[in-house]
């Protein structure tokens, strides 16, 4: 394995780490948001400041989501277009990431499928 592959390999993991924090920001966003609703919902009086507050607080797990979900969509796309990073498990990742619609999956899709011959390779061993 040389550098060029390496940095691939890492940039790969990344990304796939970043958009697993892009749901988890939006799991924390409904889990709140749901939170917000119940504290309204138990209050005698209807007060708009504190379900304010409230979403405000819940849209800083949006907005982490959202960026870091970006910032691996970029690793991500460095990697299997610039590093020419080809693996099994990348190319499955791909493949399901772009069944879900999002726009950058919808990329990735794309893409994988182009190229799924060199994702899906077998892996050559060293003869000793």
């Amino acid at each position: 394995m040389n550098a060029s592959s390496n940095k691939g390999a890492l940039l790969a993991r990344i990304g796939v780490w970043m958009q697993v924090a892009q749901v988890v920001g939006v799991a924390f966003t409904v889990w709140g948001m749901m939170h917000a609703f119940e504290v309204l919902g138990a209050s005698t009086a209807a007060d708009p400041a504190r379900l304010s507050g409230a979403i405000g607080v819940v849209l800083y797990s949006t907005a982490g989501g959202v960026a870091a979900g970006l910032v691996g969509c970029i690793f991500l796309t460095i990697s299997i277009t610039t590093y020419h990073y080809r693996e099994p498990w990348i190319f499955w990742f791909l493949l399901t990431y772009g069944l879900l619609c999002t726009p950058f999956g919808l990329f990735f899709l794309v893409y994988c499928l182009i190229y799924r011959d060199e994702f899906l390779r077998p892996i050559q061993t060293a003869a000793i």
